[in-house]
């Protein structure tokens, strides 16, 4: 499948290309089939201090990518076995995976900019040229799956770069969870798809949508929670998860699904899961 029969001279194709090829060097329509990393001193573009452009073969940019991110990545301190232990802020797998997802997911045939990685003092951003898939939304993406570039996709898993399954959004989630860190969030724009990867931070540093998000997310992955659930996984006081919950059902984000009001549980409203379905 990536190898084409052209009179008789059997040629590598596109995917071919992406994924063997020593260099791009020559190759026209791949000029721009590279990654572009960007560092920046605080929390906007304002103040750059370093830029790479990442070359070579799918495989390579994805392993170069992969380790320069691990070098930069924030620690967060867990206990292990009664001992603090610093760990990524994000496992090794989940950003192989989404480097992985922005090179195979880009729009190969919109070759006037690279995959873009910007590494800002409180976040990630991975931008690939190319919208989502006609019926996908950043709402559904847990539940809805289209491929833009199958072959790649089956290629790069084969090469062990990303399990490709799908669930890839639903493990961003749950490690994103398990950190207690503000839910990754997806930005479909005119002509690009950018993956927000947050840093630690305190509660009262997070915006009122990135509570709300995080809510939304333990809805998806839990169907229904309560006021215990909020305060394990945000680290807060009774008063401040109470808080939280009552703001999202007067919003119409949550609605209360039990009568008790010292044990209520609250799930998704109607309308909002319309959004996601």
């Amino acid at each position: 499948k990536i190898i084409c029969d052209e009179a008789g001279e059997y040629l590598p194709r596109l995917a071919g290309f992406l994924v063997a090829a020593k260099s791009f060097d020559g190759i026209r329509i791949l000029n721009n089939a590279h990654i572009e990393f960007q560092k920046f001193q605080g929390a906007s573009r304002a103040k750059p201090i370093e830029k790479r452009i990442i070359k070579g073969n799918i495989p390579d940019q994805i392993s170069s990518a992969h380790t320069l991110l691990m070098q930069h990545l924030w620690s967060m301190p867990v206990l292990i076995d009664g001992k603090r232990v610093e760990i990524p802020s994000y496992s090794e797998e989940m950003v192989r995976e989404v480097v992985t997802n922005a090179l195979v997911h880009r729009d190969y045939s919109l070759m006037h900019q690279p995959v873009k990685i910007a590494l800002f003092t409180d976040r990630v951003e991975v931008e690939n040229p190319g919208t989502l898939m006609p019926g996908l939304t950043p709402y559904n993406l847990m539940h809805k799956r289209d491929w833009r570039n199958p072959l790649l996709a089956t290629l790069t898993k084969k090469l062990g770069f990303g399990e490709m399954d799908g669930q890839g959004v639903d493990r961003l989630y749950e490690q994103s969870r398990i950190l207690h860190l503000p839910a990754p969030e997806f930005h479909n724009e005119l002509k690009t798809f950018r993956v927000v990867l947050w840093g630690p931070r305190e509660y009262e540093d997070w915006t009122l949508e990135q509570k709300k998000q995080k809510v939304i997310v333990l809805c998806l992955l839990e169907n229904r929670i309560d006021n215990e659930l909020l305060r394990d996984n945000f680290h807060i006081m009774l008063e401040q998860a109470s808080k939280l919950l009552k703001t999202m059902v007067k919003s119409g984000e949550l609605v209360q699904v039990s009568e008790s009001r010292r044990y209520a549980k609250y799930e998704l409203s109607a309308s909002y899961k319309e959004r996601l379905y």
